[in-house]
């Protein structure tokens, strides 16, 4: 039965107070949030159909799992704890029970990491799904993007590329066939971490002077570093985190490993800089410095050059 059939948005909005559980602050004009000791930081994050994910290649479950990560992976990259979140979503008339899948992954992702729905927005579309998440956490001292300083070493948590070989996958082969390719890379695209848990740990460690998500890819957060910072940053390639999966695709794809990722985006691994790696190194590794400039350069044989192909959503 479709969305209109079972009783319009107000059976949207009883779906989501009945997925989102008892804690949720859903039912009134507003949501009421008690004042924290610690500092509060929020984000806002749109995903639009057809340019954030397409639902030949994902379940509905999937894309409310992923509208959930990004959102996180915001509060992830301050060093905070996830607290409330705010589901704005214009729906097409589709099937009842495909809008439960979606937002059962939402509440079930948000649910995960400690967040509280509470409250949000509904209306109708008429081309294709939007979701609109705004979503709070508690830091006791956000990690901001304007801290490297010249001399600190430049950092990633994670293997860099995979999300992006996923979609070239699903663009050229579609789902059944990419993920017979690599379905870690695929999952990778799909349904992303949000990497909670390190970004507490970096921001309690006291030794992180910037950072943010890689969503855009390396090459494009990296600079935005250097521009609120102002400074720039060599990366070397060699050291780059790599995944089995993505040289795997890569060499499927007929594409170079190193430009994936350098430019792929929506990896949401957490980039930073710090003058201490040694006390970091659990969760992390060095993939160059800052140095004295105004953009990242990649550094090849002692070759500098400016890393292109990043993604973009214009």
């Amino acid at each position: 039965m479709k969305i209109s059939e079972v009783g319009g948005e107000r059976a949207v909005i009883e779906l989501i107070k009945e997925l989102a559980g008892p804690k949720s602050g859903i039912g009134d004009d507003c949501a009421v949030i008690e004042p924290h000791k610690r500092k509060t930081v929020v984000t806002a994050d749109l995903l639009v159909e057809g340019v954030h994910f397409r639902a030949d290649w994902a379940t509905y479950y999937e894309i409310g799992a992923k509208a959930a990560a990004v959102n996180l992976s915001d509060i992830a990259a301050m060093g905070g704890d996830p607290s409330h979140t705010f589901i704005s979503a214009a729906l097409p008339d589709t099937e009842f029970d495909d809008l439960r899948e979606l937002v059962r992954g939402m509440c079930e992702t948000f649910t995960r990491y400690g967040s509280v729905i509470a409250g949000g927005d509904t209306t109708a579309s008429k081309s294709g799904l939007v979701i609109n998440i705004t979503q709070t956490g508690y830091c006791d001292k956000p990690v901001l993007r304007s801290g490297a300083e010249v001399g600190d070493y430049v950092m990633v948590t994670g293997p860099l590329g995979a999300s992006r070989a996923g979609l070239e996958l699903l663009a050229r082969f579609g789902r059944k066939k990419a993920e017979e390719i690599s379905p870690r890379c695929v999952k990778a695209h799909i349904t992303p971490t949000p990497k909670i848990a390190e970004g507490l740990f970096l921001a309690k460690s006291g030794v992180v002077t910037a950072m943010m998500d890689i969503s855009d890819g390396l090459a494009s957060d990296a600079k935005r570093i250097c521009e609120e910072s102002g400074v720039g940053m060599e990366i070397y390639p060699e050291k780059l985190p790599i995944s089995d999966c993505l040289r795997e695709a890569a060499g499927y794809l007929g594409l170079s490993e190193e430009k994936i990722a350098l430019a792929g985006g929506e990896d949401y691994e957490l980039l930073f800089t710090t003058p201490k790696p040694e006390e970091v190194a659990e969760v992390a590794v060095v993939i160059g410095r800052v140095v004295e400039g105004s953009e990242p350069l990649t550094v090849t044989g002692g070759e500098k050059t400016k890393p292109t192909g990043t993604w973009t959503h214009f």
